[in-house]
């Protein structure tokens, strides 16, 4: 009976052992998650403020959509996120919403049209957080002395009152004239903007096209 009762004794200190290594095994994994998730949420923050909307990729990533080594598929439109073809949640939809609103807002860029992305490669972890990845630099930002060109012309189109400040337009400029969205120009007005590109960006430019979104010239994502 005597000895029953300490194999009892033993197996129940062995059962111990176990939960309580199980339990240290959970709780290293949650804080090794969370740590992995914080650095992530950097990313994103950084992306996000570096104005590449490849961060809702990250964030994606972050919520277990997107899972490492795999393809993916995103879209929005009229305020619905579809992530690989899953229609997310209104609770979840209202706050990957309302950030990408607020990207396109502070861009000053349209989300009327949406967008999507296709990625045929994999996306893993090394991808995110090489800030020179191709998955980090293919939404990269235009450089600001380029930027500044398109401001110019777009400031030029505005006082000669050719745009509204609240519409939305395509520009576009060939050696056949200038079109605004696909509408040519007056010739007189057109050889005007002809000769002021080709002192802005030389004689070697022989074509352009940008989109005007509320008197604001947008380069990115057009």
């Amino acid at each position: 009976m005597k000895h029953l009762q300490n194999k009892s004794k033993a197996l129940l200190k062995i059962f111990a052992i176990m939960i309580t290594l199980l339990a240290n095994k959970v709780i290293v994994y949650s804080q090794v998650s969370d740590s992995f998730k914080n650095e992530l949420q950097k990313v994103s923050l950084t992306m996000y403020e570096c104005h590449d909307r490849n961060f809702v990729i990250v964030d994606a990533f972050i919520d277990g959509f997107i899972k490492p080594y795999d393809r993916y598929s995103f879209s929005y439109l009229n305020g619905i996120v579809i992530i690989n073809n899953y229609r997310l949640d209104d609770v979840t939809n209202m706050v990957y919403s309302n950030k990408i609103k607020n990207f396109f807002s502070r861009n000053h860029m349209s989300t009327q049209n949406g967008f999507s992305m296709t990625n045929n490669a994999t996306i893993s972890p090394k991808d995110i957080f090489n800030p020179s990845s191709r998955f980090r630099t293919e939404n990269k930002p235009v450089n600001p002395a380029i930027q500044n060109k398109y401001d110019q012309i777009t400031n030029m189109l505005i006082a000669d009152k050719l745009i509204d400040t609240l519409l939305i337009y395509t520009i576009k400029y060939d050696p056949q004239g200038l079109y605004i969205s696909n509408k040519k120009v007056d010739e007189l007005i057109g050889f005007k903007y002809v000769t002021f590109i080709n002192n802005l960006f030389g004689p070697a430019q022989t074509s352009l096209g940008f989109m005007i979104n509320k008197g604001h010239a947008i380069l990115l994502g057009y």
